[in-house]
């Protein structure tokens, strides 16, 4: 009979519920069930567990000393069992013998997701719409002078425009042009457009004052 077994049944004998038994001995619940149920890696530090016992011994008439040993040589036992894990042999992974034609398989493959790969990014490059962006200004102004330069970064082959005034756009994909403007609010409509029609826009609002 385990240490757990025995004091459950000095408990139940003496007629005291687990929920008594806590009320009598001011040990928490939970501490008497993880005791009688030899979960002792539940239970706090061993000073506390050597009050459980001697309360059990105090209540129950059970010898303190007789329960600590045999405490003491089920936790010795569950340690040594826990030092004893066999080794299991290594499990060497199979050789991987290359043939001829798992070399050749090997390279469709390859070829294979190269192509898929390749048709991936066209089909991005149709959808998408071409790259712009617009570095200066980077958003709505209210300036005194009569003119203003633009700058930013376009797909190099696309068609960029400025309210329908075609812009060079330079080999590094860079752009900048000076705009004249009018007195009082000027908008400012940027395009570009790639040879599949798809239209990338950005607009900016330069209030220009006297």
């Amino acid at each position: 009979m385990t240490l757990g077994q025995r004091l459950k049944k000095a408990r139940e004998d003496s007629g005291l519920t687990t929920k008594k038994f806590a009320e009598i001995s001011k040990i928490q619940t939970r501490y008497l069930e993880y005791l009688e149920e030899g979960r002792y890696e539940k239970l706090p530090a061993f000073v506390y567990i050597q009050g459980f016992l001697k309360k059990y011994g105090q209540i129950l008439n059970l010898h303190f000393d007789e329960l600590l040993k045999q405490y003491q040589n089920e936790i010795e036992a569950v340690n040594a069992a826990k030092k004893e894990v066999v080794a299991l042999p290594s499990l060497r992974s199979p050789k991987i013998i290359i043939t001829p034609k798992k070399l050749k398989w090997a390279a469709i493959i390859v070829v294979l997701f190269a192509i898929l790969g390749y048709f991936i990014y066209q089909l991005d490059y149709l959808i998408a719409p071409p790259k712009l962006i617009l570095e200066y200004p980077a958003q709505d102004l209210t300036i005194r002078s009569s003119s203003i330069r633009i700058s930013g970064q376009a797909e190099y082959s696309a068609k960029l425009t400025i309210n329908g005034q075609q812009i060079f756009v330079d080999n590094n994909s860079r752009f900048s042009q000076e705009i004249n403007l009018s007195p009082g609010l000027n908008t400012l409509q940027i395009e570009a457009v790639n040879r599949f029609g798809k239209k990338s826009e950005i607009t900016r609002q330069i209030v220009v004052t006297q």
